[in-house]
């Protein structure tokens, strides 16, 4: 399981296993050779979420996440998560803040900080 950057917002929790949250780099040519580079902004593990940077900004997925061990997610869709978010708004208060969070953190890996 994994999702791409670019794909539909869609928010999921992670059960018993790892993930990779990736950003690719700029792409690099050697001796005619395209080579793709990916940097791994975080590891997810079980409980954690991701996604939420694309519900919350009606946006595409900014990364890639890839598992790497089988895994389980609950996957809750955009309407759904709209929905929720109006009747709890601490949730949402509390995704927000995860997600300045992470932003802050990217942008330090993306520029090598």
């Amino acid at each position: 399981m994994g999702t791409r950057q670019g794909w539909l917002a869609r928010i999921y929790r992670v059960y018993p296993s790892r993930m990779e949250y990736l950003k690719p780099l700029p792409g690099y040519n050697i001796m005619n050779t395209e080579i793709n580079m990916e940097v791994m902004l975080a590891s997810l593990g079980a409980g954690e979420y991701f996604g939420e940077m694309a519900l919350l900004k009606q946006s595409t997925r900014g990364a890639t996440v890839r598992c790497t061990a089988p895994m389980d997610t609950l996957s809750l869709p955009k309407r759904e998560f709209s929905m929720l978010a109006a009747y709890l708004p601490q949730m949402r208060e509390t995704l927000e803040g995860v997600m300045e969070q992470r932003a802050r953190s990217n942008a330090q890996k993306s520029v090598g900080g």
